[in-house]
């Protein structure tokens, strides 16, 4: 009986209709009744939710807390003394004042917090656009006598086991996809995963990395 097949979303390569996980481009498809469902999904992205919402009223918890003992040791004597002469009357003994300045506080933590988040997002991004860029031009020199026929296109897409070595320095594991076409004898295309350990460095508005080429591990 001939087996049935479908086409890889991501690649467009005939495989298994059966198939959760494509041979070619290591992508993983929809799910089916062999595969993890939707809701382990769904599960996986609310414990996520739940964690960061539990993360952010602690954080908000202790500005709070913050902000009170920062009030505490105001002058407040003295800054009413000089507020006296204002037109409108402010009294920073009163309940508005200080509820007024824990918002300040948390508002301008969050600013913080999510400038930090920003950051974090483009430094990871930058790091996978030179990691990719770095695969393809060591795959490059290893075959200059043949670069008329091979070419690689390298996509970092995650970036995992991240651990802080140092200041503003950091090890991890990076997974990416290579895609070697060749154009002769014959055209042809073939699509890798693999993963390489990465050290990369924060330079001030530059990033550094450094690949261990001994590393390379191409999935099966």
């Amino acid at each position: 009986m001939e087996k049935q097949t479908k086409k890889c979303p991501y690649c467009a390569e005939e495989i298994n209709a059966e198939a959760i996980k494509c041979r070619f481009c290591g992508e993983m498809l929809i799910p089916n009744e062999k595969g993890k469902s939707a809701n382990d999904t769904v599960k996986k992205a609310k414990e996520v939710a739940e964690e960061t919402a539990e993360k952010v009223k602690d954080t908000a918890g202790k500005a709070i807390h913050k902000a009170g003992e920062l009030y505490n040791k105001l002058p407040l004597d003295d800054i009413n003394k000089k507020l006296e002469k204002l037109p409108v009357k402010v009294d920073v003994k009163s309940r508005k004042f200080k509820i007024a300045l824990v918002v300040v506080i948390i508002l301008l933590l969050m600013v913080a917090l999510w400038r930090s988040c920003d950051s974090s997002a483009a430094d990871s991004s930058t790091v996978k656009a030179l990691v990719a860029d770095i695969i393809e031009k060591n795959f490059k020199a290893q075959n200059s006598r043949f670069s008329f026929a091979v070419q690689m296109k390298v996509k970092c897409t995650d970036l995992f086991n991240i651990e802080k070595i140092g200041k503003n320095r950091y090890s991890a594991t990076a997974r990416f996809t290579a895609t070697v076409v060749t154009s002769f004898p014959k055209e042809d295309k073939a699509i890798q995963q693999g993963t390489v350990k990465i050290i990369y460095e924060k330079m001030g508005d530059y990033i550094q990395v450094q690949l261990d080429l001994d590393s390379f591990v191409m999935d099966e």
